[in-house]
């Protein structure tokens, strides 16, 4: 069985390389959506800066003109977060040259950012540590290591 997203299947190859959401369950509805991790990238102004007006000036500028996410995507290949990626014209003639980007912005409206706490970074180590590796080399079942990654966080986060 394919991965569907609205009840269409969303795998496509592209000379060995295919772009699809992650595995679900087997009895995950057909017509909902699937929603993947988003990276998130920060953007700090900081307290001590000489220059606090002039950067929050340029943020608000960078941020309300879509010209810049078309000159962002071109210059990094990276899609800007927005869900409109291939309904939107300004993003056409990049997706037509790119496809295998274009199978990728399918998903950006459906990645989900981390809950940003100050620990975030110490979070998604022990993540890593306690929860990916075990089950990745099989050193434990996925019940233990979810109880084991959650314990320790805890003390992480209380």
């Amino acid at each position: 069985m394919g991965n569907t997203l609205c009840g269409k299947t969303i795998s496509r190859s592209f000379k060995n390389i295919e772009i699809t959401p992650p595995v679900v369950p087997d009895n995950y509805p057909e017509n909902k959506p699937i929603y993947t991790f988003a990276d998130t990238k920060g953007l700090v102004i900081f307290k001590s800066s000489k220059v606090q007006k002039e950067a929050w000036d340029f943020v608000k500028w960078v941020f309300s003109n879509p010209e810049n996410d078309k000159l962002w995507l071109e210059m990094t290949k990276m899609p800007p977060a927005r869900s409109d990626l291939l309904t939107n014209n300004l993003f056409k003639e990049f997706f037509d040259k790119n496809p295998l980007a274009a199978q990728y912005a399918k998903y950006v409206g459906y990645a989900v950012p981390p809950a940003l706490i100050s620990k975030t970074v110490d979070v998604q180590d022990e993540m890593t540590v306690s929860l990916i590796e075990p089950l990745m080399y099989g050193k434990a079942d996925a019940e233990t290591a979810v109880k084991n990654s959650v314990k320790k966080i805890n003390r992480i986060i209380w």
